[in-house]
């Protein structure tokens, strides 16, 4: 790509790279529909997939990533996911192929949009991504999630959004959302290294009594919260 990028000229390089990396995407889509149901996906595999995404800087980490696709390759219950993107494909090979219903909230239009065209690929009729703005609940913000549509008995959490500037965080999703949590369940909290993301953590520890494991196996720790 680097040597066609020299011999092309600029008005023609934006578009050739979109059309490259599309190729690259749908290719990666493929070769992760094929990985049986119920595997995990190779790691080598994820960080295919990763590339292709192009969206370096916010995508999921390689490590969380591997925690998600695993997790989704094991879950037996419904999942929930806050903020669409990479482990939403994820979820969908893993979890959503298996006949489990997948809920994404995203409160981004346009990148709720994004993500047909991909799970279209996967053939994942049982991921459900919501169009869903934030709404303020006193001293923080969370989506307005359809909870008359959502499944209870959530088993899986994957909770990549709302975004780090959002008033509150990501803490609003137990206080809103315990209520369709199983026992047991388990949230996949990316970020963790992030100081906001340990105080809502402490927060959730204190108020919920959850219990709490950090893990840093990339560039970015995540936290596994499982609820009482």
């Amino acid at each position: 790509m680097q040597r066609l990028s020299r011999l092309v000229p600029s008005l023609v390089r934006r578009p050739l790279r979109r059309w490259w990396y599309a190729a690259k995407l749908r290719g990666a889509l493929r070769a992760l529909r094929a990985v049986p149901a119920g595997m995990v996906p190779p790691k080598a595999l994820l960080r295919r997939l990763s590339t292709a995404w192009q969206n370096e800087g916010y995508s999921a980490d390689i490590g969380y990533l591997k925690e998600v696709a695993r997790r989704a390759a094991e879950v037996r219950g419904p999942v929930l996911e806050c903020g669409t993107g990479l482990t939403t494909l994820v979820l969908a090979a893993g979890a959503a192929r298996r006949g489990l219903p997948v809920w994404s909230l995203e409160q981004d239009t346009q990148w709720a949009s994004r993500m047909t065209a991909p799970l279209r690929q996967l053939a994942a009729p049982n991921v459900h991504v919501a169009r869903t703005p934030l709404a303020h609940f006193g001293a923080y913000a969370w989506y307005t999630a359809p909870v008359d549509r959502l499944p209870k008995g959530l088993r899986l959490v994957v909770c990549d959004g709302p975004p780090g500037d959002t008033p509150g965080g990501r803490y609003g999703l137990l206080p809103q959302m315990r209520e369709w949590l199983a026992s047991g369940a388990i949230i996949l909290l990316d970020d963790a290294g992030r100081e906001d993301e340990r105080e809502i953590l402490r927060r959730w520890q204190q108020e919920y009594q959850v219990s709490v494991e950090l893990r840093a196996p990339e560039r970015r720790a995540f936290a596994v919260v499982t609820c009482p």
